[in-house]
């Protein structure tokens, strides 16, 4: 009864806030114990989403993967691909902030702005949106649970 009664109190509160941690947990926790070869066609599967949802939608990468020559379909077939692409740094990141935000109105509409601590000095705004959040609320959780530690 209590497992039953704990699950109805986060769906609910995922009802009332908008969150999904649990369903995130729940696709964490079926991916956990997948073999090497499932893991990395799962990785490639979201990698190549991302970099499609990027060009499409991102106008810093649209244009990088353009001066790049690089297109995602790329990694499907070959992951070193990605070496054309240079590496993400602070800089860069300053640089390029607001071109580097979705160009989706809603999605855009739903992002936190955070910030590092700044210990070199000069603190790195950044972005954030729920689905993140709940994925990484989601990690703690099963993380927890690992050490026997159960939700609610």
């Amino acid at each position: 009864m209590a497992d039953l009664l704990r699950l109805a109190a986060f769906k609910t509160h995922q009802l009332l806030t908008g969150r999904h941690i649990m369903d995130r947990l729940q696709a964490l926790n079926r991916t956990e114990w997948l073999g090497r070869d499932d893991l990395l066609r799962l990785q490639r599967k979201k990698l190549h989403a991302l970099l499609i949802y990027a060009d499409q939608h991102v106008p810093y990468y649209h244009h990088l993967f353009e001066r790049a020559d690089f297109a995602p379909d790329e990694v499907l077939t070959n992951p070193s691909a990605l070496h054309k692409l240079p590496v993400l740094t602070k800089a860069i990141i300053r640089e390029n902030f607001d071109e580097m935000l979705t160009i989706e109105s809603k999605k855009r509409a739903r992002m936190k702005q955070l910030s590092t601590g700044g210990s070199t000095g000069h603190p790195l705004i950044f972005m954030q949106d729920n689905n993140f959040r709940d994925y990484v609320t989601a990690d703690i959780h099963r993380h927890l649970g690992w050490a026997g530690w159960e939700l609610g």
